[in-house]
């Protein structure tokens, strides 16, 4: 008697937030940090407040950069958990599998770019910001 092995199912959540949240997280730190540094440029005037040498906008962006790539960081993590799930029931010849598998490696590799794409935006910002 042969029993066939049904693949679980992977959580809707992980692949969700494989798919959704690197893009997400880059797009609110787009729009977050481009509005604060025009607007500190636009209303700037005088010598601007600092700690540590550097402005506090600037750490507000810096802190603002840090919670973008830890949301990014998430989304990363939750694919590579689906890959790894997935992988486990490789031996499952199911459709069902292979497309799971496939929007993992999907949200992984467009995670990881939606996280190099965050950390560099930062950068131009921050320079800019000092001329202002």
């Amino acid at each position: 008697m042969s029993t066939k092995i049904a693949p679980n199912r992977f959580p809707v959540w992980d692949l969700s937030c494989a798919l959704f949240l690197p893009p997400l997280a880059w797009l609110m730190h787009l729009l977050a940090s481009v509005t604060i540094a025009e607007w500190v440029c636009m209303t700037s005037s005088g010598e601007p407040a600092s700690f540590l040498g550097v402005s506090r906008v600037s750490w507000v962006l810096i802190v603002l950069t840090c919670l973008a790539a830890s949301a990014a960081v998430v989304g990363v993590r939750a694919a590579h958990q689906s890959i790894k799930a997935a992988r486990r029931h490789d031996h499952v010849d199911s459709q069902a599998v292979a497309t799971q598998l496939l929007i993992a490696r999907v949200g992984f590799w467009g995670g990881a770019m939606f996280l190099v794409v965050i950390m560099a935006e930062s950068i131009p910002i921050l320079y800019f910001l000092a001329g202002c």
